[in-house]
């Protein structure tokens, strides 16, 4: 498999070079170009899979948990729109997902970081039939609103590795053929 890497503008990773978000070092969160097919944005990441939503849905609930993470909210933007806007969309997840660790140093760093929580890890319904799309906010990213708080960079880079690790976890185990 290969990285694709989506890049549109200033202040997005790329992991050939090891560029970070906002010019910030993220080494560390940089995949191997073997490993993974994941897309990568300004504010995200994300794998194509080859599952349908439901099981996108438990299988990446289940990697974030191995990571550490819980899913605190779960907000089914299908049935919002349709709700509210009487509008039709696809099937389309919004996971707010917290590390309780990670949340408690990110606090402790910076008051007001709770703007920023949980992490929102997203799944939707892929293009082709049978595979759907789990992608995270970067929290490198989010960092750039912050500023350079060392504590909360710290956090914001481990935070960013276990959601990598999710991702790749989801991407090696139903990597979707020809990604």
């Amino acid at each position: 498999m290969r990285v694709r890497r989506h890049l549109s503008g200033p202040g997005e990773s790329v992991l050939q070079g090891h560029v970070g978000y906002n010019g910030l070092d993220c080494r560390a969160a940089a995949l191997q170009e073997s490993e993974l097919s994941m897309k990568e944005s300004r504010y995200g990441f994300g794998v194509e899979v080859a599952l349908g939503y439901d099981q996108a849905i438990e299988q990446a609930t289940a990697a974030l948990k191995a990571e550490g993470f819980g899913v605190l909210t779960t907000i089914d933007v299908k049935a919002t729109l349709k709700q509210k806007l009487d509008k039709d969309f696809r099937r389309y997840s919004i996971l707010g997902a917290c590390n309780p660790a990670l949340a408690y140093r990110a606090f402790q760093a910076e008051t007001e970081v709770g703007l920023l929580l949980p992490c929102n890890v997203i799944v939707y319904e892929g293009e082709t039939p049978g595979t759907s799309v789990v992608s995270a906010l970067a929290p490198m990213a989010a960092l750039g609103i912050v500023g350079g708080n060392p504590g909360l960079k710290d956090v914001a880079r481990e935070a960013d590795e276990k959601l990598r690790r999710v991702l790749k976890t989801l991407g090696d185990t139903h990597a979707r053929k020809g990604v």
